[in-house]
């Protein structure tokens, strides 16, 4: 075995920030978005606010509906949702988009 080469490090990071995740015991925590995974990263679950009692940012994307065509002529539109990540957050604002083609949601 050579002891020369390095080791594999392994970094899990915020899927909204991408700043790396800290492992408290309890879960990864993002200090950027203020927020804690589950311990398991494979799990699926949501993140929760580290303050219990925080509440959602609320700020308001610059361009709230875009509407637009799509290369077959139907038409499209983005509606973006307030922030809602809590109040106090570092990271950049993260607002929920819902997509629809031609009145479906997609």
């Amino acid at each position: 075995m050579n002891t020369n080469l390095p080791s594999p490090r392994v970094e899990i990071t915020c899927n909204h920030c991408l700043d790396e995740l800290y492992n408290d015991g309890d879960g990864y925590t993002c200090h950027a978005c203020q927020i804690r995974f589950d311990p398991d990263p494979f799990s699926g679950n949501p993140g929760e606010y580290l303050d219990e009692d925080a509440s959602p940012c609320g700020a308001t994307p610059t361009l709230r509906i875009e509407a637009f065509e799509l290369r077959d002529g139907k038409p499209a539109k983005i509606t973006r949702d307030p922030c809602v990540l809590p109040s106090g957050h570092r990271s950049p604002h993260l607002y929920p988009e819902t997509f629809e083609i031609d009145g479906a949601q997609a």
